[in-house]
């Protein structure tokens, strides 16, 4: 699942981290879900374009 380009959190003190920098985009990913598996492609895309936005994602499914 993970990206070579997207960091998935583990932790609520990654989560913390994060969220003091100035901007993230952060991608809420289902394991379940077949429409969140594309959009993952979608957004593993993103961070592959050369963007200065870091990009970070939570699963759900093992972070509920």
């Amino acid at each position: 699942m993970d990206g070579d380009d997207i960091q998935f959190l583990d932790s609520d003190a990654a989560l913390e981290e994060i969220l003091q920098l100035p901007y993230v985009l952060l991608y809420k990913h289902s394991t379940r879900c077949g429409t969140s598996l594309r959009a993952l492609m979608e957004v593993e895309r993103f961070a592959r374009s050369g963007t200065d936005v870091p990009v970070f994602g939570i699963d759900v499914v093992r972070h509920q």
